[in-house]
């Protein structure tokens, strides 16, 4: 037998309906489907099925059955749930979430993930590298936890205007676990789910070529001025010289 509901949801008038055989409607085998139900030699009464409707579409379907005694007969009572929207939202989901990590993986700078108070939920392969320690050792800690103490104390990080709405781009050092340092430039937005996602790229052959060059301007300019000393040095003592050869 079957409901009102059942002849809606199958598309089969009920008297069709009767009388059908399980592999008619589950997409799985008749030997399949028995073998799920008396599992171990126990009766199971969940399941999580696709069938197939008189249209040919097949919807993901959730099973509730128990069995009961109707005029004198064993039956199987079973309570058929259209799960097909969210288990494409699911698989959506799954589909977004695999494709985030796969960006967050390939991504080129570093990214750090936190909740609004500063605690770091994730972090990428380039975030373990530029930082020296492993996932597991950032992860539950803060950023600040990782800025060398003097910026600590110097520049917090400025979290109320990211939750303003606000990015947030400054230049920081950070210390690794080896002792050394890194430059890094790291640019901060809320993310509007309660996370602050924060992309930090290394710039310290930046920050190196860009000591060199000071360095090199200032060579540039100190011979410069001694050029210029020597020129003028050199317009005063040829007029002395030349009168010393009288």
């Amino acid at each position: 037998d079957v409901n009102p509901a059942a002849v809606l949801f199958y598309g089969w008038p009920r008297e069709d309906l009767i009388g059908k055989g399980m592999s008619e409607i589950n997409t799985l085998p008749e030997a399949e489907v028995r073998e799920l139900v008396i599992h171990g030699g126990q009766q199971r009464s969940f399941f999580v099925f696709r069938h197939r409707l008189r249209s040919g579409a097949i919807r993901d379907v959730e099973v509730h059955a128990s069995p009961i005694v109707l005029n004198g007969r064993p039956t199987l009572f079973s309570i058929v749930h259209d799960i097909t929207d969210r288990v494409r939202a699911e698989r959506q989901l799954v589909e977004s979430e695999a494709n985030y990590r796969r960006a967050l993986e390939q991504a080129s700078d570093a990214i750090i993930v936190s909740d609004r108070q500063g605690v770091i939920l994730e972090v990428n392969a380039r975030a373990e590298e530029i930082m020296g320690y492993p996932r597991e050792e950032i992860v539950g800690r803060r950023l600040e936890d990782f800025l060398a103490s003097e910026e600590r104390e110097r520049l917090p990080f400025r979290l109320r205007d990211l939750v303003e709405g606000r990015s947030v781009l400054s230049e920081r050092r950070l210390r690794r676990k080896s002792g050394g340092y890194a430059d890094v430039e790291i640019s901060a937005r809320d993310l509007g789910d309660g996370r602050i996602q924060a992309i930090v790229r290394d710039i310290s052959e930046r920050r190196r070529l860009e000591e060199q060059l000071r360095q090199a301007q200032k060579m540039e300019a100190v011979g410069q001025l001694t050029g210029g000393i020597a020129h003028d040095l050199n317009n005063t003592l040829v007029p002395i010289l030349a009168l010393t050869q009288f």
